[in-house]
């Protein structure tokens, strides 16, 4: 297993209007074992923007690589969901 490429964290941003609104981080062990453990507004946010957490927390699942898994931007926020 090539441990360099793996990232131990999910990190959730937004931003709105150009400022940090929220983070929220979380390690991939516990994100894994407790998905329901994200906060339930950043949930909604995520689904608002049409980002499924669900889909999300499979493809942790599945794979956690280093990198960007979703993100969506509208006229004054900008999401993101990436694993470090």
């Amino acid at each position: 297993e090539d441990s360099a490429s793996k990232g131990k964290n999910l990190i959730i941003r937004v931003d709105e209007g150009g400022k940090n609104k929220s983070n929220f981080k979380i390690s991939l062990k516990v994100a894994r074992m407790f998905s329901k453990m994200i906060p339930r507004k950043a949930r909604e946010e995520m689904e608002k923007k049409g980002i499924d957490l669900n889909d999300v927390i499979q493809q942790i699942k599945d794979k956690a690589e280093v990198g960007v898994l979703a993100e969506v931007e509208d006229s004054n926020e900008h999401i993101t969901i990436s694993i470090e």
